[in-house]
């Protein structure tokens, strides 16, 4: 059965130069999911999400909002890089969920 890892991150001001790469602690993750649920103005901020498969196809691949595909959110192993202008808006909680093994 697949391990199931959650977590959570703020975007510092650092973050908009600099990608953030979270370890989840995992082997391998196998889908991820990343939601912001509200932004600074009261708005619904989004979600992300990509799978191993998706990233094997396109490194870095991911669906946002499930509306289009963008690229700058990739797994390595256990871990993810962040490097997407969604995930960089200083001062917003992002939360992650990871499935893998």
């Amino acid at each position: 059965m697949p391990a199931i890892v959650t977590g959570k991150f703020v975007a510092v001001n650092m973050d908009t130069t600099t990608p953030r790469t979270i370890n989840t602690g995992m082997t391998n993750i196998r889908a991820l999911q990343i939601v912001n649920p509200i932004t600074a103005a009261g708005e619904f901020g989004g979600v992300a999400y990509t799978t191993d498969q998706l990233q094997s196809d396109t490194p870095g691949a991911f669906l946002y909002d499930g509306a289009h595909q963008a690229i700058g959110l990739t797994i390595v192993g256990g871990t993810f890089t962040l490097n997407h202008k969604a995930f960089q808006r200083i001062g917003q909680t992002y939360y992650w969920e990871a499935r893998g093994d």
